[in-house]
């Protein structure tokens, strides 16, 4: 788990301290496709630390993943899953920028344009960036 100052280590009391799995992919079922054996469906679930100083994890998303397309020579694809109404997303295209920036979307993705001109955005960058300058000269030699 990662927090701010930019993505810095969370710190976590035992047993989580030393880290912990916070990702499990499994296929569930296979299938023949084109002469190649793939999975035809998969799950990925990811977990966090339960809630208070309960020393177990706790699933905190589950993905049902079907295979759909398959191909031995795949182009570069973009995918955008449909939306099922209004929906908090964590957009890590601008983590070069703001690192990953959370909003709600309710139809469709917005554009990477669209990300970067929304309401307080420009001030969030300009925090950042000024955070990120100050950690630099706190790390300078004296």
């Amino acid at each position: 788990m990662k927090s701010s100052p930019q993505f810095a280590p969370a710190r976590r009391k035992p047993p989580f301290d030393e880290g912990f799995t916070n990702a499990v992919f499994r296929v569930t079922s296979l299938t023949n496709w084109g002469g190649a054996q793939v999975p035809w469906s998969a799950e990925l679930d990811t977990f966090r630390p339960a809630p208070g100083d309960q020393p177990r994890l706790v699933r905190y998303t589950r993905y049902e993943i079907m295979l759909t397309k398959w191909s031995k020579n795949p182009k570069e694809v973009e995918f955008k899953p449909r939306l099922p109404g209004l929906t908090t997303i964590s957009d890590a295209r601008v983590f070069h920028l703001v690192g990953s920036h959370t909003y709600l979307a309710r139809e469709d993705w917005p554009s990477l344009e669209e990300v970067t001109r929304a309401a307080g955005f420009a001030q969030k960058a300009e925090v950042v960036k000024a955070a990120r300058a100050a950690e630099q000269v706190g790390k300078q030699p004296r």
